[in-house]
């Protein structure tokens, strides 16, 4: 299981970048990504804008609560330590 990773920005805009940089760091390393999956699949950042741009595909499942009968959402592991 890939550990959580903590953000030291104080706006969720720069814990956002954070984390999309952490993810790109894990696809990166054979370590943890051994089947060179990429959650991270556009990664661009613009000078001349400011503008940072992630595009992501982040698998999941779905399940249906058997209390609530609420469709619950859950993002599948990717990356491993």
């Amino acid at each position: 299981m890939a550990a959580p990773i903590t953000t030291l920005g104080t706006t969720l805009e720069q814990q956002l970048l954070e984390i999309c940089e952490a993810l790109a760091d894990q696809q990166r390393e054979e370590s943890t990504n051994p089947n060179g999956l990429n959650v991270i699949t556009t990664n661009t950042y613009n000078d001349n804008t400011g503008i940072a741009n992630f595009s992501l595909a982040i698998p999941f499942t779905t399940a249906r609560n058997g209390t609530t009968g609420v469709i619950e959402t859950t993002a599948v592991e990717v990356f491993g330590v």
